[in-house]
């Protein structure tokens, strides 16, 4: 830290810890999000296999650790008790790796009986996930509590939001994640990991509003944006280089 020109972070909170930890980084640190390619969406087609009357949430990416579909499960099962002929037109597609902790993700939502709402999509393709996600109702981002979970940002949230569809999300409030759900007025919902009742009640709300396509302002994410940003400290630490913003 001390040898380094500059310090650059990925989320507002990781910029505050590392000062916290090391004051004397104040004055050579700055905050630049991950993002999205505005290219990887221009004339994206929805890709949508299942019944245009269901309302379809999709997730992009791998379970981990405490990054778990358990509670989005427990949640499902939940609804399906109580709320059942709406639950039915109801699909969880999940895109990516088909274990969870070395279980086959079918099998975890058999045990919870909602296997018949759940649509596991092996690994593909970036370009052909996103037409999956463009063809979806809603999108779901599971972060986790616990220590680091406060300064962690998936780097999907920045592609789900370029998509421009309501986002479930379910991770704390009190964390970089939040911060950006709230501070930047994203579309959508938000319930604590843990808080299984919330996330039942909001996910019912949000497949009853059904909201449609948002239109999310997200202009400071594009990364043609960011990298002016990275551009600019660059030229404040007089690197000399033939790198322009249009390469």
């Amino acid at each position: 830290m001390r040898q380094a020109d500059y310090i650059i972070c990925v989320t507002e909170n990781m910029k505050k810890d590392f000062i916290n930890r090391y004051p004397f980084t104040r004055e050579k640190i700055s905050y630049i999000p991950n993002g999205y390619d505005p290219e990887d969406y221009e004339d994206l087609e929805p890709l949508r296999e299942l019944d245009e009357d269901c309302f379809v949430l999709t997730h992009a990416g791998t379970f981990y650790g405490p990054r778990s579909p358990l509670p989005i499960f427990e949640a499902l099962s939940r609804l399906q008790k109580e709320s059942d002929e709406i639950i039915g037109k109801f699909r969880l597609q999940l895109i990516g790796i088909t274990e969870y902790n070395g279980q086959r993700i079918e099998d975890i939502a058999k045990h919870f009986g909602i296997d018949s709402l759940l649509k596991v999509i092996p690994p593909l393709s970036k370009k052909k996930a996103l037409r999956y996600m463009k063809g979806s109702n809603a999108l779901l981002l599971v972060g986790f509590k616990g220590e680091n979970s406060d300064i962690q940002i998936p780097g999907k949230f920045f592609e789900y939001m370029a998509i421009d569809r309501p986002i479930f999300v379910v991770a704390p409030k009190a964390s970089s994640i939040g911060e950006i759900f709230y501070g930047d007025n994203i579309s959508g919902e938000i319930s604590e990991p843990d808080d299984i009742s919330d996330i039942s009640n909001k996910l019912m709300r949000m497949i009853k509003n059904d909201q449609g396509h948002p239109i999310n302002k997200i202009e400071k994410f594009n990364r043609h944006v960011l990298v002016q940003q990275l551009e600019k400290i660059l030229i404040s630490l007089n690197c000399s280089s033939d790198y322009t913003t249009e390469n």
